[in-house]
C-alpha cells in the first residue's frame, strides 16, 4: 500500500471513500452503546452548526456600536435569537448601588445611612499596632524562656 503522500488525488478520494464506508459499518455493526451515543452528539451538534451557518446570522454585517443603540429588551431578543434559547425574565433592582465617592474618611467607606460598605483588609498602622500588642508579650516570654535555660 502506498504511502498517502505518494498517492494521486483520485487514489487519494477512493481511499478516504473507503475509511468512509469502514467507519460506517464499524459504527453500525461493532460499535458499543457510548461509542453510538457520541456519534450520535457529534452528528447533531454539526447538524445544528451547519443550520446555524446557512441561516445566515452568522454573517449580518453589524456597525461597530450597534448594541449600544439598542434597548436592554431588543439586546435580550437579539441574544436569544442568535442563541436558539430563551433567557429568564430578572427582576428588576430595587436599590441602586452606593455612591463610590461616600467616604467617611474615618477608616471605611459607608452608606448615607451610617451602615458599613466594606471594609480594609488591613488598616495600615493600627494593623501594625495591634500585631506588636498583641505578639510582643509572647515573643519576650519566649526570648526570656530560651536565655534562662542556657
Amino acid at each position: 500500500m502506498k504511502k498517502i503522500e505518494e498517492m494521486t488525488e483520485e487514489e487519494l478520494d477512493s481511499y478516504l471513500a473507503n475509511k468512509a464506508k469502514e467507519r460506517e459499518r464499524y459504527y453500525r455493526e461493532e460499535a458499543t452503546e457510548e461509542e453510538k451515543e457520541k456519534k450520535a452528539q457529534r452528528d447533531a451538534y454539526l447538524a445544528r452548526e451547519t443550520s446555524y451557518r446557512r441561516s445566515g446570522i452568522f454573517y449580518e454585517e453589524q456597525t461597530k456600536d450597534h448594541l449600544h443603540n439598542l434597548s436592554y429588551e431588543e439586546r435580550l431578543a437579539k441574544a436569544e435569537e442568535l442563541n436558539g434559547c430563551k433567557f429568564k425574565e430578572a427582576k428588576p433592582c430595587k436599590d441602586r448601588f452606593a455612591p463610590r465617592d461616600d467616604f467617611s474618611g474615618v477608616s471605611y467607606p459607608s452608606q448615607c445611612d451610617g451602615r458599613v460598605v466594606s471594609v480594609p483588609r488591613s488598616p495600615g498602622l493600627w494593623s501594625i499596632r495591634l500585631h506588636g500588642l498583641v505578639l510582643g508579650p509572647i515573643i519576650g516570654i519566649c526570648l526570656l524562656g530560651v536565655s534562662m535555660t542556657d
